[in-house]
């Protein structure tokens, strides 16, 4: 498992509150009970613990653990995506 993998699962997990073992990276995070607001509270807390800023509309293509995941790694291969890194982080 990716470094990057596991610490998104530990966020959804401690936000959540439920065991990193509930995060399953190809179900739907609704079965954990993300909805859409918990959705945008897990993208702010993604970008706050990466130093990055996703654009809005990406959030609509997130709906598991791996589609967060190739989100995120999208944005790190794609500088015109991210709209700041802190390379401090």
């Amino acid at each position: 498992m990716s470094p990057l993998k596991q610490r998104l699962i530990s966020l959804i997990a401690r936000h959540m509150e439920v065991t990193e073992a509930e995060v399953d990276s190809k179900q739907s995070l609704s079965a954990i009970g993300v909805d859409s607001l918990e959705m945008v509270e897990i993208v702010i807390l993604v970008e706050d613990e990466l130093g990055i800023t996703l654009p809005d509309n990406l959030l609509s293509k997130i709906d598991s653990l791996a589609d967060l995941v190739a989100v995120v790694e999208s944005a790190f291969a794609s500088p015109d995506l991210v709209a700041h890194v802190d390379t401090a982080a």
